[in-house]
C-alpha cells in the first residue's frame, strides 16, 4: 500500500503553544491589555464581556479535498482553537473597551475603574 506524503507547513500553530501570552500595563487612566495570538486571522478571534471577566477566543477551521493518483478522495478537517478568561472587575460595559488586531497582536485598552478602597491592602487574620 502506497502512502501520500501529506505536507503539514501551513499548518505549524497547531504545534506551537497557545497559551495567549499576555502583558498588561497601566498608562494614563487606561489599562493596555496585548495577547499574542500568531496565526489567526480577525474574523476567528472573539471578545466577550461576560460578569466582570474578558473572554478571549479563537478558532481556526481548515478543510481541504484532493484526489490522491489512485483517484482516491481524501478530505483533510484540521482545527485549532484557544480561550482565555480575565477578570476585569465590577462596573464594565462593553462600550468601555476598544480592541484592535493586527499581525498577531490583539490590543485592547480599557479604563482603569478601581477605586481607592480597591486599591489599599486589606490584611487577612491568620488563625
Amino acid at each position: 500500500m502506497k502512502r501520500e506524503h501529506h505536507n503539514w507547513n501551513d499548518w505549524d500553530i497547531f504545534h506551537e503553544s497557545n497559551n495567549m501570552k499576555t502583558d498588561i500595563v497601566e498608562k494614563d487612566g487606561n489599562f493596555i491589555m496585548k495577547v499574542e495570538i500568531p496565526g489567526f486571522e480577525k474574523d476567528e478571534i472573539k471578545v466577550e464581556l461576560v460578569n466582570d471577566y474578558l473572554y478571549i477566543k479563537a478558532n481556526k477551521k481548515k478543510q481541504e479535498q484532493k484526489t490522491d493518483t489512485h483517484g482516491t478522495m481524501i478530505h483533510q478537517e484540521r482545527s485549532n482553537h484557544c480561550s482565555r478568561r480575565y477578570y476585569v472587575g465590577e462596573g464594565y460595559d462593553e462600550d468601555d473597551f476598544k480592541a484592535h488586531f493586527e499581525n498577531g497582536m490583539l490590543t485592547i485598552i480599557f479604563p482603569d475603574k478601581r477605586t481607592e478602597d480597591q486599591e489599599k491592602p486589606r490584611e487577612i487574620q491568620i488563625d
